[in-house]
């Protein structure tokens, strides 16, 4: 997955990975993040991976999955498939 602002186009490649919130923010530790994206139902929340974790919630994560040309789906959302995240 790619994660972008379509504000300013920067883009930084990244993970998907089903993970408990604490070992999310563990492993961000470990790779020297600062913060992570974190995904319940499709609500995206974002959280910082030191001791200020917590998440804060951004709003809806299906508005913000687009399909990057010739990707195929990456998983799924209750019924619904989701597209790589460009």
């Amino acid at each position: 997955m790619t994660g972008y602002s379509p504000q300013d186009g920067h883009a930084e490649p990244g993970w998907a990975a089903e993970l408990a919130f604490a070992t999310a923010c563990d492993v961000g530790l470990h790779y020297r993040q600062d913060a992570i994206y974190y995904v319940i139902g499709d609500t995206l929340y974002l959280s910082f991976c030191d001791q200020r974790r917590d998440l804060v919630p951004v709003g809806t994560f299906r508005c913000r999955v687009h399909r990057a040309h010739g990707q195929r789906s990456l998983g799924a959302i209750g019924d619904q498939r989701l597209p790589w995240v460009h």
